[in-house]
């Protein structure tokens, strides 16, 4: 059986990426890396963006020129599970562990609702059998309590061992676990090393974790311009949160022009992403009118879909908001 085709961007990981509190860019959620090729991203987030920000590393993606909230990417996320299925059910424990990480990677209340306990024995399956990326997916079940008693002991070990075996995704990891101090002494110098490691590994949700520690100065010096840099080449890697954070910046002039059309292009990208800060940020811009022509309808259809992805204050919004429109999609 052939070995379908890796799906980079699609395997976000929400559930360990909270490095900072929340509100302005302090907050994130994950996506899938093998590191197979040790080599920095190095995109430029300077004026000459425009062209270089809709040519992904990863998959193209669409920027998403219609206004309607349509996802372009979704069948095709349907296919390649799919085809991870097949091929993980034919014995392929790499298929086995990248179909873990696309389940896992679904927010609570986001339908197909995945089983837990049959993904936790498939991603120890993958992990025992040798897949790496299996046993880093597996460490995130055991961290957050996923259809195993929480141990994040255990969640630490198969980190490092993902880690040390270079699966970038396995230090993305770890470098949550020392910024939070979760299990381990708090230590933002380790874990903005372990991060500097699995953005070189290619991991997008790494290169986004090391750009939070420069947008705050956390381990490091404080430098906007840096951190945007990092958030475009998470972007590029098919990470909608990079993709929003990057927009953000275009919104508020953050180190770097201020451009309301990059910003709705790469919240468009991101959104189609399934990154639901990006589609919560759509939605308030179509609510005032900044950047698009004010619509209640799109803010209301684009908040609906931050909601489901998982972001709750929009779930909140999106009720008030149909309270005051008077009816409209209910937050589900």
């Amino acid at each position: 059986m052939t070995k379908p085709a890796r799906s980079q961007g699609l395997l976000r990981q929400g559930l360990l990426l909270l490095l900072l509190a929340s509100g302005g860019c302090d907050d994130s959620d994950s996506g899938q890396g093998r590191a197979q090729q040790p080599e920095p991203a190095q995109p430029s987030a300077q004026a000459q963006h425009t062209q270089q920000s809709t040519e992904a590393t990863a998959k193209p993606v669409s920027t998403g020129t219609s206004a309607r909230p349509e996802d372009p990417q979704r069948a095709e996320r349907e296919v390649d599970e799919a085809a991870l299925s097949e091929a993980c059910d034919g014995g392929e424990l790499p298929a086995c562990a990248e179909l873990g990480g696309l389940r896992l990677a679904r927010k609570p209340g986001t339908p197909p609702y995945p089983d837990m306990p049959g993904l936790f024995e498939l991603l120890q399956q993958s992990c025992a059998g040798g897949e790496l990326l299996g046993c880093a997916h597996l460490g995130a079940m055991y961290h957050d309590g996923l259809g195993v008693e929480q141990n994040s002991e255990r969640a630490i070990d198969l980190y490092r061992r993902a880690c040390e075996g270079h699966v970038a995704r396995g230090c993305s990891r770890l470098a949550v676990v020392y910024m939070m101090g979760v299990g381990v002494p708090r230590d933002p110098g380790r874990a903005l090393a372990y991060a500097e490691q699995s953005c070189r590994g290619r991991d997008g949700m790494g290169c986004v974790n090391l750009g939070l520690a420069h947008h705050k100065g956390d381990g490091v010096g404080r430098d906007e311009a840096r951190a945007n840099e990092l958030f475009d080449a998470a972007c590029k890697l098919g990470e909608g949160r990079g993709c929003a954070l990057l927009a953000e910046s275009y919104a508020k002039g953050r180190g770097i022009d201020r451009n309301m059309d990059l910003a709705r292009i790469h919240n468009e990208r991101g959104c189609n992403l399934d990154d639901g800060r990006a589609c919560g940020n759509l939605g308030t811009n179509y609510q005032l009118g900044a950047g698009v022509k004010q619509s209640a309808t799109l803010a209301a259809e684009y908040f609906q879909r931050a909601c489901k992805a998982g972001e709750m204050r929009f779930c909140e919004l999106l009720r008030r908001f149909e309270a005051e429109r008077g009816g409209g999609p209910a937050a589900r």
